[in-house]
């Protein structure tokens, strides 16, 4: 998206027609690697979308209480990771992606509060632990149309910890 400016835009075929913005925008665990500054973050690519769109964000959040968050995780790696990764790729992985992850995370309701100064709705509309995806969007019928075509997440219910969806703005 950072290199998709108007003038590539304009001067590529195939992407003239994105050059009054984006229908939608999914930002999947993106911010999280770069910094916690989600206010500039969401500013920056909402400039690439049409008006009244929904913008999708799956982050992973903190938590206020520690203890909490260290039993969800936990939970997670006694549970979930060893059914996709051998113990030396739960390690690696920890050392490269979760150390930057962690440093980066927000709490979800400093989230909220920031998708609230660019949407008026946003809801929850899936959970897995401390992974959460928000849909947000200025056009409310379009918002509900869209999560009225969701199903019930694929999601063990011991890892999910808020009922959904819930809305937040």
């Amino acid at each position: 998206m950072h290199h998709l400016t108007k003038d590539v835009m304009q001067t590529r075929e195939d992407l003239a027609r994105l050059t009054s913005g984006f229908d939608i925008m999914i930002e999947d665990t993106t911010f999280q690697m770069y910094s916690p500054h989600r206010p500039k973050q969401i500013e920056f690519a909402k400039q690439k979308l049409k008006d009244g769109v929904i913008f999708l964000f799956v982050s992973k959040y903190k938590c206020q209480n520690f203890e909490e968050y260290r039993r969800h995780e936990v939970q997670k790696d006694v549970n979930s990771k060893p059914l996709y990764f051998s113990q030396s790729e739960i390690k690696s992985k920890c050392k490269e992606v979760l150390n930057l992850m962690n440093k980066n995370e927000v709490l979800i309701e400093n989230m909220t509060a920031t998708i609230r100064l660019h949407f008026s709705n946003c809801y929850i509309i899936w959970n897995s632990g401390k992974f959460y995806t928000l849909a947000a969007s200025n056009n409310a019928d379009d918002l509900e149309h869209f999560m009225a075509g969701l199903v019930e997440p694929a999601v063990p219910k011991e890892f999910m910890y808020k009922k959904l969806p819930r809305r937040l703005v």
